[in-house]
């Protein structure tokens, strides 16, 4: 079991890829995707939720400017899983 959290600045089109290659993979209903936005426009959240309908997929929208490390620390204590894996929005599987 992993959870694999996501960051993701407003760019749409790399989430997009890199949630398309998650999709491709065998995940089982234990594994878990935190996607976590920060300076991520209305329509983009909009876009992000229709793409992450599938019940492994969580959704976070940061409101507070966080450094990578502090983004890093708040939600890998949010993890129930026993590893877990950190992506850029632009990294691919």
């Amino acid at each position: 079991m992993i959870t694999i959290i996501i960051f993701s600045s407003n760019r749409i089109k790399y989430l997009s890829e890199l949630i398309t290659d998650i999709k491709k993979c065998n995940f089982k209903k234990k594994n878990r995707i935190m996607i976590v936005s920060y300076n991520e426009t209305q329509s983009n959240i909009k876009k992000i939720k229709n793409i992450t309908k599938e019940s492994y997929f969580s959704h976070f929208i940061e409101k507070q400017n966080l450094t990578f490390a502090e983004k890093l620390k708040k939600y890998s204590k949010m993890v129930k899983t026993k590893f877990f894996w950190h992506m850029s929005d632009d990294d691919r599987i």
